[in-house]
């Protein structure tokens, strides 16, 4: 055989060998996004980091319900707009396809659930009752009249705060609302008998035209206030534990790769956490907060 011959033999080689990985793909996974906003990017990124392996698709969730493409192995949804749709759409997307939610509050995902005829599961972004709580205890003890505003979405916990409140050894004031018209005189009642007013997330109670006049309301009667998120404290809470976009993000990744392995876990509180302190509001209330020193503090709360 000459040597040319034998050049382009070994080049076939190469080339055949090559082949299997150069078209091996892995599941396909569709990203529903409910918008722009810069959560929703962030959170997808730390997805996509996690799922290398994957067919990694995003687009706006339009799209998704819309055309005519090959089924995926799992559709990722990021925020409510995007999983109340993708959920619904069992005419373009078989209902054995499943469903991981993340950026949702525990509401949502619970009534999307409810009403899913899919797998689905998910990561909320509220807090766990009990990790707001020891934040409580660790950064303004001996405030133990804890005031809670609950409205139309969040009055389905009542019980479930009320319990973690007096577990925790402390006293509740819990005023429930109907709707926006009822907030003024609900907060009075939890302020009049309150050293510390803990907000749970609640589109009825706190929007952006609310949330300022509570912030307000509850400085002027010296009672700090608990926020569920960074801008809630950036607006004048005194603090909250709350998790990013890339945490959640990942927590969702791991929950997708669970479920592309053919197990389906249960929907998932934030695992990883942060904390934040308003250091002005903190002054003003007589306060030094550290907040790297709390989130340790409660990390190490969780530990067996």
């Amino acid at each position: 055989m000459s040597d040319g011959r034998r050049l382009v033999l070994l080049v076939l080689c190469l080339l055949l060998a090559g082949m299997p990985s150069a078209w091996a793909k892995g599941p396909t996974v569709w990203v529903a996004l409910s918008g722009e906003d810069a959560a929703g990017q962030e959170a997808v990124a730390a997805l996509r980091r996690q799922l290398a392996n994957a067919e990694v698709e995003v687009r706006p969730w339009r799209e998704f319900v819309e055309q005519r493409a090959p089924t995926p192995a799992l559709i990722v949804t990021v925020g409510t707009i995007a999983l109340n749709r993708l959920n619904a759409s069992d005419e373009t997307i078989p209902a054995k396809v499943p469903l991981v939610a993340m950026l949702v509050s525990r509401t949502a995902l619970a009534r999307a659930a409810a009403a899913s005829s899919r797998p689905l599961t998910g990561v909320y972004l509220d807090q766990p009752l009990e990790r707001q709580l020891a934040l409580l205890r660790l950064a303004v003890p001996g405030r133990d009249r804890i005031g809670v505003l609950l409205g139309p979405d969040s009055g389905r916990y009542r019980n479930a705060i009320g319990n973690a409140i007096r577990s925790g050894g402390l006293h509740e004031s819990i005023a429930m609302i109907d709707g926006a018209e009822q907030i003024a005189e609900g907060l009075r009642a939890c302020l009049s008998d309150s050293d510390v007013l803990m907000t749970i997330p609640d589109a009825e109670i706190f929007s952006g035209n609310t949330a300022r006049n509570i912030l307000l309301a509850a400085y002027r009667h010296r009672v700090p206030v608990l926020g569920y998120s960074a801008a809630f404290v950036r607006a004048g809470a005194l603090m909250a534990v709350y998790s990013t976009p890339e945490q959640i993000g990942r927590q969702a990744a791991g929950l997708a790769a669970e479920v592309l392995a053919g197990r389906l876990p249960g929907v998932q509180e934030p695992q990883e956490f942060n904390v934040a302190v308003n250091a002005n509001v903190a002054r003003a209330f007589g306060l030094i907060l550290d907040e790297d020193r709390l989130a340790q503090q409660l990390r190490r709360e969780r530990q067996p």
